[in-house]
């Protein structure tokens, strides 16, 4: 509406998104292609995600992110933890 103010304008972001693509760094050369904000190039992280970040025109933020390797959390430095209700859960 006629009042309505961007996040951007005030300097917040208030959200961010995580998408899972099929080749990041194919997906991370049409966005440079196209124009796109980059937070940050393509990275392979230790848990075995490879992923990157944009900025939209609204100053939120966009992970694109490809699986690339089956890490144990145990091997990238998380610790595994009794859940409360008996499971397992990864905390870092």
């Amino acid at each position: 509406g006629p009042t309505y103010q961007s996040p951007k304008r005030h300097g917040y972001v208030c959200q961010s998104v995580l998408v899972h693509v099929d080749d990041v760094d194919a997906h991370f050369a049409r966005a440079v292609a196209a124009g796109a904000t980059i937070a940050s190039q393509p990275e392979t992280q230790p848990f075995g995600e490879r992923s990157y970040e944009a900025i939209d025109l609204e100053g939120q933020r966009w992970f694109f992110s490809q699986h690339v390797d089956d890490i144990a959390p145990e091997d990238w430095g998380a610790v595994v933890a009794k859940a409360p209700h008996g499971g397992v859960s990864s905390k870092t």
